[in-house]
This record gives structure tokens, C-alpha cells and sequence, in this order.
């Protein structure tokens, strides 16, 4: 789909690998390639439903943007859009339910 119709997207899961669990982002190009983001900062309920944290920031390369990916609660930590702006993001995504428009206007600032 996302080569027939020259798109990206981009969708939040839970994700189990092996005996782990992770709040997950998977990107997929318009080629078809998939590139997953595991959430980073967990929350203690996060905690406490059995998730693992992600251990790598991810920077997406499209169309010549590089996008940083951001779940949840990740936006609320400044250490996230760092680490996204060291490895070269020029803007995020941000996935999840938790979204202030402040702390998203800080964070774009600090990439």
C-alpha cells in the first residue's frame, strides 16, 4: 500500500520479541521498509504491565527530512530530543495519548 499510493506511515503497537515487551513505533516507507522505534522512558505503569525500554533513539531519513521518533511520555524528557538532535533529526513525531502542546513547542525548540 504504502508504494502504491507514495506514502509513509507510521503506527504505534505493543510489540513482544523473544520474552520482552515494548511500546513500539513502526515506520514504513514507501518502499516498504520498516524501521521500529522502542519506547525509552518508561512510566512506573509501564513499569508495572511488564514493558522493557527501548535502549536507541530513532532517526528516519524522508524525502531528505530526518525525523526523530518519540513515544508517549518520551516527549516530556529533554535527554529524548538530545539524543534525536545528535543523531541528526531536523523535526519528531510524536506518538501517544500524553501530548501537551508546551512541552511539544520545548521540545521542538531544543531540536
Amino acid at each position: 500500500m504504502c508504494h502504491t499510493h507514495n506514502i509513509h506511515i507510521c503506527i504505534g503497537m505493543t510489540e513482544i520479541d523473544a520474552d520482552n515487551k515494548y511500546n513500539s513505533a513502526y515506520y514504513i516507507d514507501n518502499h516498504g521498509s520498516v524501521t521500529i522505534y522502542r519506547k525509552m522512558f518508561l512510566t512506573d505503569v509501564d513499569k508495572h504491565q511488564g514493558f522493557t525500554a527501548g535502549d536507541s533513539p530513532v532517526v528516519i531519513d524522508a524525502y531528505g527530512i530526518k525525523i526523530g521518533l518519540i513515544i508517549c511520555w518520551d516527549g516530556y524528557y529533554p535527554e529524548m530530543t538530545r539524543m534525536l538532535a545528535r543523531a541528526g533529526a531536523d523535526v519528531f513525531l510524536w506518538l501517544g495519548g500524553c501530548y501537551s502542546k508546551i512541552i511539544a513547542q520545548a521540545r521542538a525548540i531544543e531540536i
